[in-house]
């Protein structure tokens, strides 16, 4: 895909999920999502750290350390909504996507990185609306991107790290949406 569908996909997914994010209750916060162990708060806390940590990346070329901390504050909707913003700053300023990136994982293009990015929203977002019975549908345009975009940087070492589940079975004819999920590891919970 090229530089200007990967700008509007983060922008489509960083509102997709600013709109799941705002329908959540506060009696929500510690259901269990799809990410096995992850209740709602520390998956939102998630959302929130990886925005910050891809947009330091993006603004300066290095990447943060993964962190949970209290990144929530008293509104995550909020919270959420003006780190995307700034996120999505950081990814459109000249010369953001061309760069490379010095992560803790190790250097990658820029490019992979906003790709990472974008599916990781996506597909939390996805975790998001399952746990809190919300419609969980992933537009399939969204989809087929993503799933091209994880075929790239999902390797058998960030399986094994316990980054991405092992796939899962899947029908050819599934669903793109199906299949993006089938690939990432990613069951609707039980």
């Amino acid at each position: 895909m090229d530089d200007e569908q990967l700008l509007a996909n983060l922008t489509t997914t960083f509102d997709g999920a600013a709109a799941v994010i705002s329908r959540i209750q506060p009696d929500e916060l510690w259901d269990p999502t799809p990410c096995e162990g992850w209740d709602v708060a520390r998956l939102l806390a998630h959302l929130v750290g990886v925005q910050r940590r891809w947009t330091m990346a993006a603004a300066t070329g290095v990447g943060g350390a993964r962190g949970w901390g209290d990144e929530l504050g008293d509104d995550p909707h909020a919270t959420y909504v003006a780190v995307s913003a700034e996120a999505l700053a950081a990814w459109q300023a000249p010369g953001a996507l061309d760069q490379e990136l010095t992560m803790p994982f190790g250097t990658i293009p820029a490019r992979v990185g906003a790709g990472i990015l974008f599916v990781e929203i996506l597909v939390h977002t996805w975790d998001l609306a399952a746990a809190t019975a919300q419609d969980d549908a992933i537009d399939p345009r969204l989809a087929a991107d993503a799933l091209e975009c994880a075929q790239g940087f999902v390797t058998d070492e960030a399986r094994a790290a316990g980054a991405y589940g092992p796939p899962l079975a899947v029908a050819d004819d599934a669903p793109v949406d199906a299949q993006l999920l089938a690939f990432l590891g990613r069951q609707p919970i039980a």
